[in-house]
Parts: structure tokens; C-alpha cells; sequence
């Protein structure tokens, strides 16, 4: 239960899911507004994601503002709950008046990828542990072998920086989510989250038409899926220089 809510935690953290808006009372519904049309177009973008609440207004902080804008920031965190969405904090105020209108200040999270080695590990209890590489660290690196396909609505999270290799598909409504590697040898039609607090970290699929692919919360939606690649057998690899998603056709021609 501890490693899942931490590779949860990640996933709250990461570009894909946390997101900043800048706030001020003239524009708080509107921001409302716009989290309820993505929820109707793509829910699961919404599903886990972290808001926070940036103000470089300095209005803000008169008694009459505060008063009003603090019903307002309390409507937006029940709506946002409503979504499986959280409202966790602001950037911009000192402490005393965040806490007037019940946030939290928060600090921008400097991420540790993890050093590791790997061995793998199969989903079978009785399975083999077989060595694979190693390194001088005590963190390790192991490969979760599911043998069937990921199931709508289902979702699977590992953590300790495990790469897994799914034999069959991942459903569209289904999510995989891990700080290693994905290899499906099906389809992934559902959401695959891979790399996520470290990075170094791929996607590959027999048939890529995903809800949406993201390494280390850099994320991009299906109708952003190239048509070149859609459909064929994909890898999905983050050029860390630009932090930009990159699809490589694996097709044999």
C-alpha cells in the first residue's frame, strides 16, 4: 500500500497532472469553466491532477477580497473534488494570508531520479528472480511481467522503479502507470504514464492509439498521436533536451 501511494504521489507531482493557474476573483469561474469543459472532453487528463493556485495580484489581500474570494476558492476545491481533481495548495501569498482563505503555500518540488540496477521479477508467484544488471547502488530495478491484457477501468501502478512488460493490451479506460519502462505486445488504447519521477524510461507498443502516453509527466493526448505511427508499432521515447515527446515507427518495411 506505501509504494503505491507513493508512485501516486509522483504522479500528482509530474508536468502532466499538476497544474498552475494564475487566480483572481474577476477570473476564478472562468478557470472553473475550463476545468469542467477538459472533464467533459478527456476526463482521465483531470483524474489525480493537483491544481495550485498562483496569485500575483496584490489586491488580494485587503479584508473585502478575502472575504468573497474565500467562497469562491472553497466552490472551485468541491468542484475540482468532484472531477477525483484536488486543490492543494497556492503560490504567491505569505502564510498568514493563504491561511485566511483555508490554502496552503507550497514550494516547487525539485525531483531525484533515482540510480539503479535491475533484476526481474514476474507477476507469477512462484516465478524466477533472475539477475539482469548491476551496479554498485542498493536501489534496483526490477520488470513485472503481466501475462494478460489490462482491463477497462483497471488500473496497475508500480513503484521502485520497475519497468513492466504487459503480454496483451491495455483497454481504452485502463491505466499503467510506473517509474520504469512499458512494453506492451498488444495495443495501448488506455493511459500509459511511464518514467514518472525519474525519466529514463520508454513506451513501447505493438499498436499505439492511447488515451494518453506521458515519460517523466511530459504528456501528450491522442489527438496528438501522429498518424504516421498511430495504429503501427510505436516507441515512445522523451527527448530531454526539449522535453518533448517522440515517436519512433517501428514498423518493418
Amino acid at each position: 500500500m506505501t509504494e503505491q501511494a507513493n508512485i501516486i504521489n509522483d504522479l500528482k507531482r509530474s508536468k502532466c497532472i499538476c497544474h498552475e493557474v494564475e487566480a483572481t476573483p474577476e477570473t476564478i469561474n472562468l478557470i472553473k469553466k475550463r476545468f469542467r469543459d477538459q472533464y467533459r472532453a478527456t476526463p482521465m487528463l483531470i483524474k489525480h491532477m493537483q491544481v495550485v493556485l498562483v496569485f500575483n495580484d496584490p489586491s488580494i489581500t485587503s479584508q473585502e477580497t478575502l472575504n468573497k474570494f474565500k467562497k469562491d476558492i472553497e466552490v472551485f476545491r468541491d468542484d475540482l473534488s468532484k472531477m477525483s481533481a484536488f486543490l492543494i495548495g497556492c503560490k504567491g501569498l505569505i502564510p498568514p494570508i493563504a491561511e485566511a482563505i483555508n490554502l496552503k503555500v507550497i514550494k516547487d518540488i525539485v525531483e531525484q531520479p533515482p540510480i539503479a540496477q535491475k533484476h526481474v521479477v514476474t507477476e507469477e508467484p512462484k516465478a524466477p528472480i533472475a539477475e539482469v544488471e548491476t551496479s554498485k547502488t542498493q536501489s534496483t530495478r526490477k520488470l513485472r511481467i503481466i501475462n494478460r491484457s489490462i482491463r477497462t477501468g483497471e488500473s496497475i501502478i508500480e513503484d521502485g522503479l520497475t519497468d513492466i512488460l504487459i503480454v496483451g493490451d491495455i483497454k481504452a479506460g485502463s491505466e499503467v502507470a510506473t517509474s520504469g519502462s512499458i512494453t506492451c505486445t498488444g495495443q495501448i488504447a488506455g493511459v500509459a504514464h511511464a518514467g514518472v519521477g525519474c525519466g529514463n524510461a520508454v513506451i513501447n507498443a505493438q499498436s499505439l492509439d492511447s488515451e494518453i502516453v506521458s515519460i517523466k509527466g511530459v504528456f501528450v493526448p491522442n489527438a496528438d498521436i501522429p498518424e504516421a505511427v498511430r495504429r503501427q508499432p510505436t516507441c515512445v521515447v522523451l527527448n530531454e533536451e526539449n522535453e518533448k515527446i517522440e515517436f519512433i515507427n517501428g514498423k518493418v518495411s
